[in-house]
């Protein structure tokens, strides 16, 4: 009888109908936010001369270049912009005007409105309206913004132009371990912002518009972006730059110092020039920057 009972108290106990829920269930795990997409952004900012110097830089990027653009060109608020159509003439790349809240997408030219100006947030546009500045310029501003979202994805190219508007961006820019070209003064219409640029010595790449795009494609190819932290960004720029400098050019740890001269690399004759941070006129419209510390070694190299 006994016996009975605990049989019956068991098939109780066992019944699927009234079994206990585990005392914990485990939860979902919520998925990533992600700050940015996983492609490279590249900002560029011009002034007077900048439609021909952008029009250049546009023709020579091929398709499926894996790279978002952003064009930010001084111009009067509240004057139509013709700049989309005419870029569109040059590259077989999608290019609209930037709307606010609109989703970064690699392979498309985004422009700015002349009548607004620009922040980038968790890889979407943000466009504010003009105000009167005094503390920062527009292009500064912008690449500001680039440089704290992206990091080592952000790009930022400064073409043609008065003034010294983008200067500080770049510093921006190298701070979150992203790269800067700078077209050179030689083929610059107006050279002041290039020149302004290229005295912070924050310049990576000092090259004419045409020859922008290959470069960007050859360093992006060798180095794709990541969602890994930027402490290797830097040395991955070092290897990769020293992969265009000719057999004669010296090696060193840091190729990217704050210095007011630099030795520059003039890859259409391979040979050493000097550069001082206020000089007018490049040795080359290609150029990429070494330390000034380094020293030549054969007698084809000069210091300067």
């Amino acid at each position: 009888m006994i016996d009975k009972m605990i049989d019956k108290k068991n098939t109780k106990q066992s019944s699927p109908g009234k079994a206990r829920a585990p005392a914990s269930r485990t939860k979902k795990a919520k998925p990533l936010k992600r700050s940015a997409p996983l492609f490279p952004i590249v900002g560029l900012g011009a002034s007077a001369g900048g439609l021909q110097a952008l029009k250049t830089f546009f023709s020579h990027v091929p398709e499926n270049c894996g790279m978002a653009f952003i064009v930010l060109v001084h111009m009067t608020p509240k004057q139509p912009s013709m700049m989309p159509g005419l870029l569109q003439k040059v590259t077989s790349l999608p290019v609209e005007t930037a709307r606010d809240g609109h989703c970064i997408e690699a392979d498309h030219i985004y422009v700015i409105p002349p009548d607004k100006e620009i922040s980038v947030f968790r890889g979407k546009i943000q466009l504010l309206d003009v105000v009167e500045r005094h503390s920062i310029l527009p292009i500064d501003a912008f690449l500001r913004s680039l440089a704290q979202d992206q990091g080592p994805r952000a790009v930022a190219v400064v073409l043609s132009g008065t003034g010294t508007d983008g200067t500080l961006g770049i510093k921006e820019i190298k701070a979150n371990d992203g790269l800067v070209l700078v077209q050179s003064e030689t083929s610059a219409d107006y050279d002041g912002m290039p020149r302004s640029a290229i005295a912070t010595g924050m310049a990576d790449i000092i090259l004419p518009p045409e020859e922008m795009p290959r470069r960007l494609s050859q360093y992006f190819s060798l180095h794709p972006v990541t969602a890994r932290g930027t402490a290797l960004a830097r040395s991955g720029q070092q290897a990769w730059l020293y992969k265009f400098l000719p057999s004669c050019a010296p090696r060193s740890d840091t190729i990217f110092p704050s210095t007011s001269s630099t030795l520059c690399c003039a890859e259409s004759t391979a040979a050493w020039a000097s550069t001082r941070s206020r000089a007018t006129n490049n040795t080359s419209a290609c150029c990429v920057k070494i330390p000034r510390k380094s020293k030549p070694c054969s007698a084809s190299c000069s210091s300067g």
